[in-house]
């Protein structure tokens, strides 16, 4: 989302409201699928939802990978958005009602409060190293068009410089989300009974 938003005001020129409501989407997608998702996991368990939500999130982050100085935000950054939201809606649900399984009752706001906190400290060290990645690919975009040695770099440079370090942030993102996924595939044994 940082990115996303840092790509909508410093290269597509929207105000920050502006920017706001072209973040909807990925709510839009989340209430969706977090519906869908919470109906059924009674009745197939969490693991296919779980495995399922990080393909389709990763596949709307790759989309915004794809992203240029002026992406359509109908045609390209609004469908991201979507499948980005209906990926995490599949895996949230059921990653928070794993959280829970097996722990004795006396215990389950502890249970939940841990969930949360890893929540908030994978977002922060998801977020410093996704934003080493995007600064590191700034600069080097700056530095591979410079026109001349000690002369400023046009202001089209350091535009299309932040459309590939987002790109980069993106691409990494949506890696980490597939590595989830298999982490997922590999480790999750709980079944609709659990």
């Amino acid at each position: 989302f940082r990115f996303l938003t840092l790509y909508l005001q410093n290269v597509l020129g929207y105000t920050p409201l502006e920017a706001g409501f072209a973040s909807l989407p990925v709510t839009v997608g989340v209430l969706l699928s977090a519906t869908v998702t919470s109906g059924l996991l009674p009745r197939i368990g969490p693991k296919i939802p779980m495995m399922i939500g990080p393909v389709l999130a990763a596949a709307g982050m790759l989309s915004l990978r794809f992203i240029d100085l002026d992406t359509s935000f109908w045609a390209h950054l609004m469908p991201a958005q979507v499948l980005l939201g209906l990926g995490l809606g599949f895996t949230f649900v059921p990653l928070s009602s794993l959280a829970l399984v097996g722990v004795p009752s006396h215990d389950a706001g502890a249970a939940s409060a841990a969930l949360n906190a890893t929540q908030q400290i994978g977002g922060s060290l998801g977020t410093a190293l996704l934003n080493t990645i995007a600064t590191s690919a700034i600069t080097a975009y700056v530095a591979s068009n410079l026109v001349a040695p000690g002369r400023p770099p046009t202001s089209r440079v350091l535009l299309q410089a932040q459309v590939d370090g987002y790109a980069d942030a993106f691409t990494w993102a949506a890696g980490m989300i597939l590595l989830a996924g298999i982490i997922t595939a590999l480790v999750v044994k709980v079944d609709k009974a659990d």
